[in-house]
């Protein structure tokens, strides 16, 4: 696949916000006023609330949401958020 530049796109989603029934209307607009890309960002805190348990459903549902829009997703992983627990059991200051 060749990609074409410039590629146009926008930072979506940084939990908790939009909130999930703003989704499919947003990615339906920004697909079609010609966005290519949007750019969600994965909060450790979010996901990962209690120790070793991982939600992802979320992001999953986005991910969907987006290549149903015909929209490329790109994923920026946020370590500074990191979740409560981290600083409580390893001392993490």
């Amino acid at each position: 696949m060749k990609i074409q530049f410039p590629i146009i796109g926008i930072q979506y989603w940084r939990a908790p916000t939009p909130t999930e029934p703003e989704w499919e209307k947003d990615l339906e607009l920004a697909a079609d006023i010609g966005f290519e890309v949007i750019q969600l960002r994965v909060q450790w805190s979010w996901h990962e609330r209690q120790e070793g348990k991982y939600d992802f459903n979320d992001l999953m549902r986005l991910m969907d949401l987006a290549h149903k829009k015909g929209l490329k997703v790109v994923v920026k992983f946020q370590l500074v958020c990191a979740p409560y627990w981290l600083f409580e059991n390893y001392a993490a200051d």
